[in-house]
């Protein structure tokens, strides 16, 4: 089994963004909630996370500004939904932005405390945000739409956003549009033993409730990395987290024989792993 990393490679350059585009997409979210089953499974998945909020913070990685910028425009106060350990709340300051953070964990929450002490963190969801009518001028979600019932959410949402305010989704991590990265992560696990990928590939759902068109950006960028981190970034995702430890030491053993294969890989301790940010916005109405 492969041990933690001592340190993380890790580098933010300047992201490049290309192809934005209004994403066509169904806005009926106003009469669409999940079923019992889909939420009970919605909520297992995003409770996971309460047991790796350091290793969180420490191996995934951090958005390029210039995504968070597209997806806030000009707006001050923004709410960071589902903050966890503040990786937008990060970019977020760096732009100068006023702050508040809700999440459903407290242990993620302790850790985005623990950076950034003067962030006020809320504990709570999508579906119930404890915030007043009107007092945000954007609303960001990192990596953590697929965890939100988009009918309830996007009531909530619109009760909290002031007239105009700005909805902006985003998905961080490695590009799977590159051949190589595709087929480590396609190839690590047996497909009988998860049906659902560890990094999502389909459109977000409309949040509905008078919102507007949705557009989309990607941003592409890269990170240097030790096989060991790799590996770790791939463990803070919740297939992995909730799998068994039995299939998580082969998912590791076919993982390394890939890295140790593959031309990208094969023989460096250290290589560069292309990244990209699918960046969406709406405005409120």
């Amino acid at each position: 089994m492969w041990g933690p990393p001592t340190s993380q490679a890790a580098q933010r350059p300047p992201a490049h963004g290309k192809g934005c585009q209004t994403v066509p997409m169904t806005c009926d979210a106003d009469s669409r909630h999940d079923t019992p089953q889909q939420a009970a499974e919605r909520a297992r998945r995003a409770a996971s996370f309460e047991q790796i909020g350091a290793d969180y913070e420490r191996y995934r990685p951090d958005q390029p500004d210039e995504a968070t910028a597209w997806m806030v425009g000009e707006a001050h106060h923004v709410l960071d939904l589902a903050a966890g350990t503040g990786k937008l709340t990060d970019s977020l300051l760096r732009l100068g932005r006023q702050v508040s953070a809700v999440d459903p964990s407290a242990t993620m929450l302790a850790e985005l405390s623990r950076k950034h002490p003067g962030v006020p963190c809320l504990v709570g969801t999508g579906e119930s945000i404890p915030l007043p009518d009107d007092s945000v001028d954007a609303v960001v979600v990192g990596s953590a739409w697929q965890w939100m019932d988009p009918a309830s959410t996007g009531a909530e949402l619109a009760r909290v956003l002031r007239p105009g305010g700005r909805l902006g989704l985003s998905w961080n991590g490695p590009d799977r549009s590159v051949d190589w990265i595709a087929a480590l992560y396609a190839g690590h696990r047996d497909d009988s033993e998860s049906s659902r990928p560890l990094i999502r590939t389909q459109e977000p759902e409309h949040p509905g409730h008078g919102f507007g068109p949705m557009e989309e950006m990607s941003f592409r960028w890269s990170r240097t990395m030790t096989p060991a981190q790799l590996l770790a970034e791939l463990a803070t995702h919740s297939t992995w987290i909730l799998a068994t430890a039995a299939m998580r030491e082969r998912w590791s053993e076919n993982a390394l024989r890939f890295l140790g294969n593959d031309p990208h890989t094969a023989g460096r301790q250290q290589f560069s792993v292309p990244q990209r940010v699918r960046a969406y916005r709406c405005r409120a109405a």
